[in-house]
């Protein structure tokens, strides 16, 4: 039985954002999950079994921060990065250490921090 493609949840309220980081994880060969454009769809994913790494927008619409999303991701041990135009000291202190990739981005650096979130623990 093949090996299942490993899963994203990408939270990003911008379309033409969440469509790239979209392309650039299929062509890494990871499935996503979402995108979730707001919190209440965040929340609801966070909580799904197959996720298994994740990358989130700090500010989604209406200047709704991503963090009740992250805080289930956590207490879930899954794997999460942050990916925004925001500035690193809008991050909520529980989660400063989490890696974070600054916008406007790449597509191989969206691929690279996927991977690193993905890699087994304790490598």
């Amino acid at each position: 039985m093949p090996e299942r493609e490993p899963c994203v949840l990408v939270v990003e309220d911008e379309f033409l954002t969440a469509l790239l980081v979209e392309e650039a994880l299929a062509e890494a060969g990871i499935r996503v999950l979402g995108p979730a454009a707001s919190l209440e769809e965040a929340v609801e994913l966070a909580g799904h079994d197959g996720v298994d790494a994740a990358l989130l927008d700090v500010e989604l619409s209406g200047g709704v921060e991503v963090f009740p999303a992250a805080q289930i991701l956590a207490e879930r041990n899954v794997p999460f990065a942050f990916v925004s135009s925001c500035s690193h000291d809008r991050i909520e202190d529980r989660f400063v250490a989490r890696p974070m990739l600054s916008k406007p981005f790449q597509d191989s650096e969206v691929q690279a921090l996927a991977a690193r979130l993905l890699m087994p623990r304790g490598r």
